[in-house]
């Protein structure tokens, strides 16, 4: 096994799970090929970069957009939100105006395999600045699911699992849980007892029935992530679980007066993808390229608080800050790693039965 592969399997989110399906990563990359200067001088100056929105556009734009512009004279323009329904009909419409997308990891697999995505060009991405790489995507930073609460309203010991969120009579209060599956399933199964290394392949069944259990005590499922932060600070939930970027920015606002753990968060990657026929493929990929940077990686956490993906980057996350990062190796180690491979091939099977639930 590689330096890298151990690197890897450390993060929870192995080189095997994403070449599952995708047809051999290997193969794709160029070493010492990459393209020089000269190589760009008839291409286009323009690139459409689209994000989730939200305080992502401020952040990206100062911390990758901007030094990218400076450097290549490439004109950004930053659209938002990410809409995959949209990326799909301008892909099969012919009629593509994006291009890089920020998407959930896991559509980056099930569009490679639909073919509504571009390769990603290694010989200008370098894969030795990011912790894993996929076939139709390259991940630009990491994120935590996470708990929050209201300290200041539990007298002596505070929740530290999500059985403790589960638990209402030692942890009065309202809950909040996020619309979506991603995370939610596994919090109910860890809250259920289920061990990190026995989460994947997810019971859905008996998650299901745990976030049954809770719902009665569910103020919201959200689907905005300033949502749960609005039910923390006004006190109408107690705890409620949320990315660890909002929770954060409560913490700091209230402080200390809410406050949230890594311990048994479910870390994701978000990943770039370029939809098959984007206008400005080559420049998409010099854009992925230039985002890997560890400036750029370090610039983005202290903005918004993602994690970097480049452990190069780590160095220059100021000292007092890294505690907050999901990806410092404090932090992975008590975080359980989304199973992608799991989403690919059940989110659409499982997603109606998790609404039927929480509605």
């Amino acid at each position: 096994m590689s330096h890298k592969e151990k690197r890897d399997r450390k993060s929870g989110i192995t080189r095997r799970d994403f070449v599952k399906g995708m047809g051999g990563l290997a193969g794709a990359a160029i070493a010492g090929s990459r393209l020089v200067p000269s190589a760009w001088a008839k291409e286009s100056k323009k690139l459409v970069f689209v994000n989730f929105g939200g305080e992502a556009v401020p952040a990206m734009r100062a911390a990758w957009v901007d030094p990218f512009e400076k450097e290549t004279g490439v004109k950004v323009t930053i659209q938002s939100p990410t809409n995959y329904a949209k990326l799909k009909g301008m892909v099969e419409s012919g009629n593509v105006i994006w291009d890089v997308v920020d998407t959930d990891v896991d559509f980056a697999i099930r569009g490679g395999r639909q073919h509504i995505l571009e390769p990603i060009d290694y010989s200008v991405v370098d894969e030795n600045n990011v912790d894993f790489t996929l076939e139709y995507g390259v991940p630009p930073y990491y994120y935590s699911y996470v708990m929050a609460w209201r300290a200041d309203m539990f007298k002596g010991v505070q929740p530290q699992t999500w059985a403790d969120f589960w638990d209402v009579k030692k942890f009065p209060g309202k809950r909040g849980l996020w619309r979506w599956m991603y995370g939610v399933l596994e919090a109910a199964l860890l809250a259920d007892g289920v061990p990190f290394d026995k989460v994947y392949p997810i019971d859905e069944k008996r998650a299901l029935r745990k976030i049954k259990e809770l719902k009665p005590h569910v103020v919201s499922f959200w689907e905005s992530g300033a949502d749960p932060i609005q039910l923390l600070r006004e006190g109408e939930a107690t705890m409620c679980a949320v990315w660890n970027t909002r929770a954060l920015v409560l913490k700091r606002q209230t402080k200390g007066k809410a406050q949230y753990t890594y311990n048994q968060a479910i870390l994701q990657a978000s990943v770039l993808v370029v939809p098959r026929g984007a206008p400005n493929k080559e420049n998409a990929m010099r854009f992925i390229n230039g985002i890997l940077k560890p400036e750029r990686q370090a610039k983005l956490f202290e903005l918004l608080g993602n994690g970097p993906v480049n452990p190069a980057a780590l160095k220059y996350v100021p000292e007092e800050l890294r505690i907050e990062n999901p990806s410092d190796p404090r932090n992975k180690e008590v975080q359980l790693p989304l199973g992608v491979d799991w989403y690919a091939n059940n989110y659409e099977r499982v997603l109606n039965d998790y609404l039927d639930v929480i509605s």
